[in-house]
C-alpha cells in the first residue's frame, strides 16, 4: 500500500526523467526521453588523460569508490545502489564478457563519444537486469576516414597510448578499422598511517607516517588491447556489417588481499582474452520505418592466479620470512587457472509507427562455460566439474509522443531468466559427484512519461519493478572455497524517479539549467557474501534496504567560452529488516555508505590564441564526499566509532591544440596531495602530473 501511495504522489509531480546535463554536454535520443539519465559528451574529455571512472564519478546521484590506483578494484553506486545492481555496458554489450581490459577503469576516455548513465529504471534498449541502474559506454563511430592516435606519461612510471582509426572507400562502402590501446603502470604510489602494520626483518615495528611513508612495490599493470574490424557501411543492403576480432592481454601485481596489512610481494594475475564477433545494422529494413539490430561475439577468456612464493613481505618490499610451504595468499600456493567461453548474441528491432509512435524489441542471451584448472601447483589436487549457465533477458516497449511532442509516455515488460548447472563433489563419498542446478525467470515492467509545460519547465518521472539474476557463481560457487546455494533469490527493487527541469537562454550569451529529481528504491533480497565454516563462504539473501535522497544540479554557460556545473546529492540507504539477525539495526544506516557528495566542474574554451585556428581547453573540477561509519550507527560508543572522514579532491587541466591536429595537455589530479581512500585504510594516489601528446588527422 506505501509503494502505491508513494506513486500516486510523485506521478501527478512529473514525469520522465531527461538529462542531467546541459543541452551543450547532452546527447538526445529516443529511447533516452522519460529515463533518469545523464549523458556525457566525451569529446571534450579527448584532449585530456582523464579516466572514465573520474568523469563518471562527478555525476550527480553516482559515487565511485577505489581500492587503489589506476587497474584497482572499484565500487560503483547509483543512488545508493552498488555491487552487482549496476551494471556495465559497452555499445550495449555486458562488459563481464569482454575482458578485463574493456572494464570501466581501464578504458581509454579517448575512445569514447559519450557515456550513458541510466540511474533505476532503464529501457529496454539496454537489456540489463540491473535494479540500481546501467552505465553504458558507446564508442566512437563517424561516418567518415580518420586517424587518432596520442602517448601520455605520468606520474607513478605510466605510459598511455591509443591507435584509433578508419578507411571508408565512398563508392563501394567497404571500411577497414582499428582500435587499440595500450597502458603500463608501476602504481608505485606512497602510503602511510597508523593503521597500517609492518616490521622489519628482526621482527621490530615500523612506523608508517607521513614523514616515514612506504611505497606500493607489487602494483603494477600492463594491458595491451586491439580491436580490427572489416566490413561494409551504408550501402543498400546493410547501414553497417562488420566482421571484427577482440583481443587483449593482461597482467599486474597483488598487493594487498582484503587487508591492508597482507602484503603480498610475487603474487601475479594474468589474463588472455579472443572474441570473434559479427555486428549488423540496418534501417529502413523490408518495410520503411523497420529497423534491426544484431550483435553475435564468442569470447575465450584465461585469467590465472599465480601464487607459488615461499616468502613474506612487510611494506619496505624485504623478504622476512622464509617458509617451508609455499603461498603467500592461501596454505600451500596457488597456480590456478579458469577458462571462461561464452556466446553473447544481441537483436534488437524497432518499428516506427508513425513519427509519434514506435515498437521496440530488445532480446539478449549470454551462454557461459567455466573450467577451473584448479591447482597446477599441487598436480594432484583435482579439477573441479565445469559450470554451465544461460541467462537471457527479453523487452517490449511502446513509446508515443502527443500534444506537439510535448508529452512522451512510455510503457515496458521485460523477462529476466538464468538457468545454471554444475556437478558438485560428494562430501560421503570423494569419488562421485552430485548435480547441481537452478532455473530462475522474472517479469519486470514499468513506465515512464515526461511533460514540457511550457519551453523551459519540464516535469518527469518514471517507476519501475525490476530484478538483479544471481550469477552462475553466486548460486553454483566456484567447486572449490565458495558453497552452493541453489534456493537463491533474485534482488528485486521497486524503483521510482521523479523531477523537473528549469533552462533558459538569454540573448545568444548566458544559459542556465536546473535539475532537481528525487528517488526511490525499495529493494528485497540483496544478497551478500557470507562465511561458510573455516575457508568456504557462500552468498545469501540477506538483507532488504530502503533507497531515497534529492539531486540537484546547476549549469550555466556564457557562450561557447565558459560553463560550469554544480551539483550534490543526499540520500538515506537504510536497513529494511524488521525481522531476522538485521532487526536489531532495522532503520539504521547501511554501513560503509557514503551519502552526502557535491561536485563542481568549471571548463573554459578560448579559440586563435597565438595562432589562428587554436584552441585552448582547460578545466577546474572539485569533488567532495562527505563523511561516513564504518559499522552500524546503533554500535558501539559514538566517540569511539570508527569514520571514513570527508574527502575532497581537486584536479586541474589544461590543453593546446594546434590547427593542423597536434594536442598538447598537462594535467594536474589530487592537487594539494590529501590522503584519500574510500575504503577504510586502502589508500589512493596522491598528487600525479600526466603529460600527453595526440595527433588527429
Amino acid at each position: 500500500m506505501k509503494k502505491c501511495f508513494f506513486v500516486l504522489i510523485l506521478i501527478p509531480l512529473s514525469f520522465a526523467t531527461y538529462g542531467q546535463q546541459s543541452e551543450t554536454d547532452s546527447v538526445k535520443q529516443h529511447h533516452t526521453i522519460g529515463y533518469h539519465a545523464n549523458q556525457i559528451n566525451a569529446e571534450y574529455w579527448h584532449s585530456f588523460t582523464m579516466p572514465v571512472n573520474r568523469i563518471v564519478g562527478l555525476q550527480q546521484g553516482v559515487n565511485v569508490r577505489q581500492q587503489g590506483g589506476m587497474g584497482s578494484s572499484y565500487t560503483y553506486s547509483l543512488d545508493g545502489i552498488s555491487g552487482s545492481g549496476v551494471a556495465f555496458l559497452i555499445d550495449g554489450i555486458p562488459t563481464q564478457y569482454l575482458g578485463s581490459s574493456y572494464a570501466i577503469n581501464n578504458f581509454p576516455t579517448a575512445l569514447l563519444n559519450r557515456i550513458e548513465v541510466y540511474k533505476g529504471v532503464t529501457p529496454v534498449e539496454l537489456g540489463a537486469d540491473a535494479l540500481g541502474g546501467v552505465i553504458n559506454i558507446v564508442t566512437i563511430q563517424p561516418d567518415t576516414s580518420f586517424l587518432d592516435l596520442s602517448y601520455s606519461v605520468g606520474s607513478f612510471n605510466t605510459h598511455q597510448a591509443h591507435l584509433n582509426g578508419q578507411w571508408i572507400d565512398e563508392g563501394s562502402g567497404f571500411i577497414t578499422k582499428i582500435s587499440s590501446y595500450y597502458t603500463q603502470t608501476d602504481n608505485n604510489y606512497e602510503v602511510w598511517g597508523d593503521e597500517i602494520i609492518s616490521v622489519d626483518q628482526q621482527g621490530r615495528r615500523i612506523d608508517i607516517t607521513k614523514d616515514n611513508p612506504f611505497t606500493r612495490f607489487n602494483d603494477d599493470l600492463r594491458i595491451i588491447h586491439a580491436k580490427p574490424e572489416i566490413g561494409f557501411t551504408n550501402t543498400k543492403w546493410a547501414d553497417k556489417l562488420m566482421v571484427g576480432l577482440t583481443v587483449s592481454d593482461l597482467e599486474r601485481g597483488i598487493q594487498n588481499g582484503d587487508n591492508i596489512n597482507s602484503v603480498y610481494g610475487e603474487v601475479r594475475l594474468t589474463e588472455q582474452f579472443i572474441m570473434p564477433h559479427l555486428h549488423y545494422q540496418k534501417n529502413d529494413l523490408f518495410v520503411k520505418g523497420l529497423s534491426v539490430n544484431s550483435f553475435n561475439g564468442y569470447s575465450i577468456r584465461e585469467n590465472t592466479l599465480i601464487d607459488t612464493s615461499s616468502y613474506l613481505y612487510n611494506w619496505s618490499g624485504d623478504k622476512i620470512i622464509q617458509k617451508s610451504i609455499p603461498g603467500e595468499t592461501t596454505q600451500g600456493g596457488v597456480w590456478q587457472s579458469t577458462t571462461y567461453s561464452a556466446l553473447v548474441s544481441r537483436f534488437a528491432i524497432t518499428y516506427k509507427l508513425s513519427d509519434n509512435h514506435r515498437l521496440s524489441l530488445n532480446y539478449v542471451r549470454q551462454g557461459l562455460n567455466q573450467q577451473n584448472d584448479n591447482n597446477k601447483a599441487e598436480p594432484d589436487f583435482p579439477n573441479p566439474e565445469p559450470i554451465h549457465s544461460t541467462s537471457s533477458f527479453v523487452g517490449l516497449s511502446g513509446s508515443s509522443a502527443w500534444l506537439q511532442k510535448r508529452l512522451n509516455i512510455s510503457v515496458f515488460v521485460k523477462r529476466y531468466s538464468n538457468q545454471s548447472e554444475t556437478e558438485s563433489p560428494s562430501f560421503i563419498t570423494p569419488d562421485e559427484t552430485n548435480p547441481v542446478s537452478y532455473d530462475e525467470d522474472f517479469w519486470g515492467w514499468g513506465l515512464s512519461a515526461g511533460f514540457d509545460i511550457v519551453s523551459w519547465l519540464k516535469v518527469k518521472s518514471s517507476v519501475e519493478r525490476t530484478v538483479n539474476m544471481p550469477s552462475s557463481y553466486q548460486v553454483l560457487g566456484d567447486n572449490i572455497y565458495t558453497v552452493a546455494n541453489e534456493e537463491l533469490k533474485p534482488e528485486q527493487s521497486f524503483n521510482v524517479n521523479a523531477g523537473l527541469t528549469l533552462n533558459q537562454q538569454v540573448d545568444n550569451v548566458h544559459f542556465f539549467q536546473l535539475d532537481i529529481n528525487g528517488f526511490h528504491r525499495d529493494v528485497e533480497d540483496q544478497i551478500f557474501q557470507v562465511q561458510q565454516g573455516s575457508g568456504f563462504s557462500g552468498f545469501v539473501n540477506y538483507m532488504n534496504i530502503i533507497s531515497k535522497g534529492v539531486e540537484a544540479n546547476l549549469n550555466y554557460k556564457f557562450t561557447d567560452v565558459l560553463s560550469f556545473d554544480i551539483n550534490t546529492t543526499y540520500m538515506s540507504v537504510v536497513n529494511n529488516n524488521e525481522s531476522g539477525p538485521l532487526a536489531s539495526f532495522y532503520e539504521d544506516r547501511i554501513p560503509n555508505t557514503p551519502y552526502f557528495m557535491t561536485n563542481f566542474v568549471l571548463k573554459s574554451k578560448f579559440d586563435n590564441v597565438f595562432i589562428t585556428g587554436s584552441r585552448v581547453l582547460s578545466y577546474l573540477q572539485m569533488s567532495h564526499v562527505g563523511e561516513f561509519l564504518l559499522n552500524w550507527e546503533s554500535t558501539g560508543v559514538a566517540e569511539l566509532k570508527t569514520t571514513i572522514p570527508a574527502q575532497t579532491l581537486f584536479d586541474w587541466g589544461v590543453s593546446y591544440q594546434l590547427p593542423f591536429g597536434i594536442t598538447t595537455s598537462l594535467d594536474i589530479t589530487n592537487i594539494f596531495n590529501e590522503q584519500v581512500y574510500d575504503f577504510i585504510t586502502f589508500q589512493r594516489p596522491g598528487r600525479a602530473f600526466w603529460l600527453r601528446m595526440r595527433y588527429r588527422l
